[in-house]
């Protein structure tokens, strides 16, 4: 009797701390909402395209910097006040730009408190996720990363309509507003002395060592990770010009969303692929998957173009789950938060030089191909190394 009650608590504990994850997912992941303001905040505060581009990549640096600190932080703070913090910023900084419609609060507002505050509560979601037990964990990460993606999906849909109607200003509040009502309710999921307790216990434990952070297994990942995240914001960034040069101006609105919907399937299954394949399989098997899809996108065959999109997502999203599952079969589950922080690195670095790289060359040859290649020697590299990862345990 008493180890059913014990049994039924410990469910009850871990269900807890699960809705909590994809609550703070589910806000986070209003990041993909940028998409919805960019032509209204080009009229509405009367600046070019060109400077508006720097708040996406604003918020790309502090989320990177919110993921590679939020172990820290975590410990130190522990569960509940790091989960107010993290949905302080992250609802301050759109109701920053709802107060006072700005350049600079955009900048502020946007880029700097949302895009840290969203990186912390991705972090959270993935340190709470990753207490399930063995054999769910895989699909419970699977599921809190594709909560975050979901918002791809389900937010320009929501938005769109609003915005032309109210301004963007308008909306910003909105999802400030709606941002701090799910803090509210995550932090009650979060509420119970004995978690808080755990957390505390927890901020001893031994961090990672310099040692094990800059060995040839890391790096490996860090570099495998960087070449998949390169492709996919390669695409995420240039897909509607790349279906465009085709003459398939068509196809452009399919494309993305078949693109959005193969991340979000992708983050759902990358880690359940890790459990039963393996990690250098699942990471050969991405970076073969990626090259098809790259071959595909060089295609003027609207068919093969939308599969490319498709299978190029699907990689790309999945590496959301597969890699954090990797690093708790390699490193330990404890250390997922701080090893997979520092690996998000990778992912910034991508964002900062992927769409830049790839508009460049585009601007220089006149044709998407020379990024093809250069997205198909990224797969290479990824590829090599993922086959060398073989023999580590």
């Amino acid at each position: 009797m008493a180890n059913d009650q014990t049994a039924s608590a410990r469910q009850g504990r871990i269900g807890r701390l699960l809705g909590a994850a994809i609550l703070i997912n589910v806000a986070m992941g209003a990041i993909y909402a940028w998409g919805v303001f960019l032509l209204p905040l080009e009229n509405y505060l009367s600046i070019s395209r060109g400077e508006l581009s720097t708040c996406p990549t604003v918020a790309l640096i502090f989320f990177t910097a919110g993921m590679v600190l939020h172990d820290r932080l975590l410990r130190t703070l522990g569960r509940r006040r790091f989960c107010v913090l993290a949905f302080a910023l992250a609802g301050g900084g759109h109701l920053l730009f709802a107060a006072i419609p700005a350049y600079w609060s955009l900048l502020v507002g946007y880029g700097g408190l949302f895009g840290f505050g969203s990186g912390l509560g991705y972090g959270l979601a993935l340190a709470l996720t990753s207490q399930t037990a063995p054999h769910k964990r895989a699909l419970a990460i699977g599921i809190t990363m594709a909560a975050f993606s979901s918002n791809g999906i389900v937010l320009p849909l929501a938005l769109t309509g609003i915005v032309q109607s109210y301004g963007p200003a308008y909306v910003f509040g909105l999802l400030g507003v709606a941002i701090l009502a799910i803090g509210g309710c995550s932090i009650t999921l979060l509420w119970t002395e004995r978690e808080e307790r755990t957390d505390r216990v927890k901020s001893y434990q031994p961090h990672v060592t310099s040692i094990e952070t800059s060995g040839w297994n890391f790096i490996q990942l860090a570099i495998i990770f960087f070449c998949i995240c390169f492709v996919g914001l390669m695409t995420v960034s240039q897909l509607a010009g790349m279906v465009s040069a085709h003459g398939l101006d068509a196809f452009v609105g399919y494309s993305l969303s078949i693109f959005t919907l193969g991340y979000l399937l992708g983050s759902l299954l990358g880690g359940q692929v890790v459990h039963r394949l393996g990690g250098w399989k699942t990471l050969l098997l991405a970076s073969l998957v990626t090259a098809v899809g790259l071959v595909f996108l060089d295609f003027r065959l609207p068919a093969l173009v939308l599969i490319g999109a498709a299978l190029i997502g699907t990689t790309f999203g999945s590496s959301a789950s597969l890699m954090p599952t990797l690093v708790g079969q390699l490193y330990g589950v404890e250390r997922i938060g701080e090893i997979y922080g520092r690996l998000m690195i990778s992912y910034g670095l991508a964002g900062l030089v992927a769409p830049w790289g790839t508009g460049a060359l585009y601007g220089a040859f006149g044709d998407y191909r020379p990024a093809i290649v250069a997205g198909l020697g990224m797969c290479l590299i990824s590829g090599a190394l993922a086959f060398s990862l073989r023999q580590s345990r």
